[in-house]
Parts: C-alpha cells; structure tokens; sequence
C-alpha cells in the first residue's frame, strides 16, 4: 500500500490566512453575532418602509435591504466593533 495516499494534502497558506479546518467557536460566533444584528436591522427597516409606502416593488424592496445591509457594515466599522474580515485592507 502506498503511504503517500494516506496523508492529506499540504496546503500552501498566504500569511494570515485561514484553513477552513481552523475556524474556531469565538470566530463563528462573532460573525454570527453580526448576521443576526444585520438581519434584524432589516426586518425593523423592511417592517417600517411597509407601513410608511405599502409593498413595494421586489426591485426597490432589495435595493433597500441592500442599503440596511451596507449601512450596518459601515456602522459597526465606525463603531470599530466590525470583526476583522469586514475591516478594509
């Protein structure tokens, strides 16, 4: 039996770069965290522009989950709270 089979691959990382066998507990819970703000943040804002305008076209409708969801991020990365992958390079 061939041994070299057996082993798994090497990977060739850039630094700081993450395997996806590394992601930990507080990485995941961090990001998770912020995706339930920001869909909450949407439902609010979603729940407001439909009793001021009514339904809404499926086009302007995304267009303002897309503006929520921007505001957010830009929001908790002034507020400097924004995990480390949301932050510019």
């Amino acid at each position: 039996m061939n041994v070299s089979r057996c082993r798994p691959p090497t990977v060739i990382m850039a630094p700081g770069q993450r395997s996806y066998m590394d992601i930990s507990r507080n990485w995941l819970l961090e990001r998770l965290l912020h995706y339930l703000a920001m869909f909450f943040g949407v439902w609010i804002v979603m729940s407001a522009v439909w009793r001021v305008y009514g339904r809404l076209e499926v086009w302007l409708e995304l267009a303002v989950v897309a503006a929520a969801c921007l505001a957010y991020i830009a929001l908790v990365r002034r507020l400097g709270i924004a995990p480390d992958s949301w932050q510019p390079d």
